[in-house]
């Protein structure tokens, strides 16, 4: 028969388990990483409109220094675009 003892001892193993595996997969979770900011800045010229030939031309470019943002030692609130600063995104223009 299972009593409490031998149930919060299997709990508490889960936990622990649980617990290293999050810590172990820890690199996953922050998987945003360097290869997706090249491999988004690169496919995503495939979308702009044919006005926009110059980013099509410079996809190499734009691929390689697609990770630039991240080398720099500033605090990371300066590396995100706060999009409510820009109402004119909202309104189409």
């Amino acid at each position: 028969m299972i009593n409490s003892t031998t149930i919060s001892r299997i709990t508490r193993f889960l936990l622990l388990f649980i617990l290293i595996i999050t810590f172990l997969q820890q690199d996953k979770v922050y998987a945003w990483g360097w290869e997706t900011h090249r491999y988004i800045n690169e496919n995503a010229v495939d979308y702009l409109p044919p006005e926009l030939d110059f980013f099509q031309d410079h996809r190499d470019y734009l691929r390689e220094h697609s990770t630039d943002p991240d080398i720099d030692d500033l605090p990371g609130y300066y590396h995100y675009i706060d999009i409510d600063y820009y109402p004119e995104f909202f309104e189409g223009t």
